[in-house]
């Protein structure tokens, strides 16, 4: 109780007190911006991941439709890009 009659009792405690509220807003406002941050970069990760999925689900419904012939010449292809 004593701390409550020094905060408001003395000039110096007053302005003690409202920089700790100052730096309470600042950190909840620093705190707010960081989670904004974090939320945006995992919703950027689950789009990408979602978009390499649907080229990966297109590309294999295309040489699904490939005859044996034609994927083993592309087979062979990526294998001579490869080495």
């Amino acid at each position: 109780m004593w701390f409550l009659g020094l905060i408001t009792g003395s000039k110096i405690g007053r302005r003690f007190a409202a920089f700790l509220v100052g730096l309470f807003l600042f950190w909840v406002i620093v705190r707010q911006i960081m989670e904004r941050g974090a939320r945006s970069e995992r919703l950027r990760r689950k789009a990408q991941s979602l978009d390499t999925l649907k080229r990966r689900m297109i590309r294999d419904a295309e040489l699904d439709r490939l005859g044996a012939d034609e994927r083993r010449r592309r087979l062979r292809e990526w294998a001579r890009a490869d080495g």
